[in-house]
């Protein structure tokens, strides 16, 4: 009986054993993942180039947090297929007109000088 319940501890302690195993490669785990998040956040997003035949546009935006802010827009040229004669269109430019600004004129303000009283003080009498 002695023999019986000694083996039957020696597998208790097994099993316990394997358990806190399993615990500690979950917290691994959770390490993993709190790596990523930094102070600084770098957003970059990059425009894939167009192919004729695929009508869906697919973007690539690739988010790493930092202590500095950047903000990278990059549009790549699209795709064509091969063709032996290339036509180049020319933009005609229009030409803006600039608008006068009025400048305002700022009203001064003017400080009131603070005057600082003077206190008076009293003499005590002695009593003889």
């Amino acid at each position: 009986e002695e023999e019986e319940m000694r083996k039957k501890k020696k597998k208790k302690k097994k099993k316990k054993k394997k358990k806190k195993k399993k615990k500690k490669k979950k917290k691994k785990k959770k390490k993993k993942t709190t790596t990523t998040t930094t102070t600084t956040t770098t957003t970059t997003t990059t425009k894939k180039k167009k192919k004729k035949k695929k009508k869906k546009k697919k973007k690539k935006t690739t988010t790493t947090t930092t202590t500095t802010t950047t903000t990278t827009t990059t549009k790549k040229k699209k795709k064509k297929k091969k063709k032996k004669k290339k036509k180049k269109k020319k933009k005609k430019k229009k030409k803006k007109k600039k608008k006068k600004k009025k400048k305002k004129k700022k009203k001064k303000k003017k400080k009131k000088k603070k005057k600082k009283k003077k206190k008076k003080k009293k003499k005590k009498k002695k009593k003889k």
